[in-house]
């Protein structure tokens, strides 16, 4: 199993908490950022080409209420998000929230992530 660059964690994180609708930040603080973002980065860590990866936890969130948290890493598709929600909603599952980043990625042969960039139009390749 490879074990994540920590250099990985910050553009992640900076991601996630930059592409936040307004009200999806609320009770997100520092500590529930970097811990999601640890979790998408578990997520993304190693993806073949065409293949999502979706990882599912539960969780206590900070009032000790059971939460669950869905880290997807996919290449980016039009109507992913939506398509994703729609799932969830039609399972009677609520969002509490969704926060999407889209982010330009590098991948080795093997397809573990090499490096991470939140601004479009760097050599990477555009991952959601």
């Amino acid at each position: 199993m490879v074990k994540p660059d920590p250099k990985l964690l910050n553009p992640i994180n900076a991601a996630m908490t930059a592409g936040s609708l307004p009200g999806e930040s609320e009770g997100f603080d520092d500590k529930a950022s970097a811990e999601a973002a640890a979790f998408m980065l578990a997520t993304a860590l190693e993806r073949a080409p065409g293949k999502p990866n979706i990882q599912i936890e539960s969780f206590a969130d900070p009032d000790g209420k059971l939460a669950m948290r869905i880290a997807i890493s996919n290449d980016d598709m039009p109507f992913l998000v939506d398509s994703t929600a729609a799932a969830l909603a039609s399972a009677n599952i609520g969002i509490i929230r969704l926060i999407h980043p889209v982010l330009d990625v590098t991948r080795d042969e093997q397809g573990v992530l090499q490096s991470v960039a939140d601004k479009k139009g760097s050599t990477g390749k555009r991952e959601s």
